[in-house]
């Protein structure tokens, strides 16, 4: 079990190394990993974005055509918790 968990934990802190945006979502569309690349790409932070349905995150995006984020620019998306 210690070395699944190591194992795991390797492999989130390379998919957060990386500059693509990654994200992986459940059979249901909800949204199980979101990266650095995501946060960057789509403006929202992993905590808001971890555990929201997919087109409720993907549909709206909150920042300018600048690539910036704007705090507040746009409504956080509506979760669908499991």
């Amino acid at each position: 079990m210690k070395n699944e968990v190591n194992k795991l934990s390797g492999e989130a802190e390379l998919l957060n190394k990386t500059s693509d945006a990654i994200y992986v979502c459940s059979m249901y569309n909800v949204i199980t990993v979101w990266n650095r690349g995501a946060e960057k790409m789509f403006g929202w932070l992993e905590v808001i974005a971890l555990n929201c349905h997919k087109r409720a995150v993907l549909s709206c995006f909150p920042r300018e055509n600048t690539g910036t984020v704007q705090p507040g620019s746009a409504p956080e998306p509506v979760c669908h918790l499991p």
